[in-house]
């Protein structure tokens, strides 16, 4: 808060962050704030690499890391990431020649980048059966639930509504309303039965509780 007592836009607070090295040897980052995850990321990397003594060969005894790293640090500033190659701000325009939306191309040209037609792929299979929206007023697509299942190690439906789409902070409400259908697909692409599926939907219920705000 200013000195009049008013709160400040938290995007411009200052959240500075540290990284320290405790006699144990243990690295510990605190403070920072999401907008500088990969700076402090690489403020780690740098202080690991600079305290540990590591070795110049993989086959030599002790913690092993990469002589580039040792050398100059952390190396991914410039490193791609996943569906960044074939990226390009008009992409959801070809896309949405797929017989999806404009709204649901540009979703997943953000989301995915030029994976999202491998998105798309999926969502083709079965006659179409997975190119419909996961829930109401929202661009996600059932297709989504079996790509991160298959090509992302997607393994629970709290792991998609919460980190895979972030529906869960987004919408609870629409969270909860794709809650069955997400369980659906994931259940055939990993198998489950009858049992597990009323697990998993009971426990993600659980889980999604805990956004609900508190009365």
């Amino acid at each position: 808060a200013d000195e009049n007592g008013r709160v400040k836009d938290s995007a411009s607070t200052s959240r500075d962050h540290i990284v320290n090295v405790g006699e144990a040897g243990i690295v510990t980052v605190a403070g920072g704030k999401w907008t500088t995850y990969r700076k402090m990321a690489e403020d780690v990397v740098d202080c690991v690499a600079g305290t540990l003594k590591v070795p110049d060969t993989e086959n030599s005894t002790g913690p092993y890391l990469p002589k580039l790293l040792t050398k100059h640090g952390c190396v991914t500033t410039h490193l791609s990431l996943v569906g960044s190659s074939g990226y390009h701000p008009a992409l959801h325009v070809g896309l949405a020649q797929s017989g999806v939306s404009e709204g649901v191309a540009r979703h997943l040209s953000r989301s995915y980048g030029d994976r999202a037609r491998a998105v798309l792929a999926v969502a083709h299979e079965r006659r179409g059966r997975l190119n419909v929206p996961l829930v109401k007023n929202h661009p996600m697509l059932a297709a989504e639930v079996a790509y991160a299942c298959r090509y992302e190690m997607c393994a629970t439906p709290e792991d998609f509504l919460a980190r895979r789409t972030r529906l869960a902070f987004l919408d609870v409400k629409a969270a909860r309303e794709a809650l069955p259908k997400v369980v659906e697909v994931m259940g055939r692409e990993h198998h489950w039965g009858s049992w597990r599926k009323s697990r998993e939907i009971r426990r993600c219920s659980k889980f999604l509780k805990t956004f609900e705000a508190k009365k």
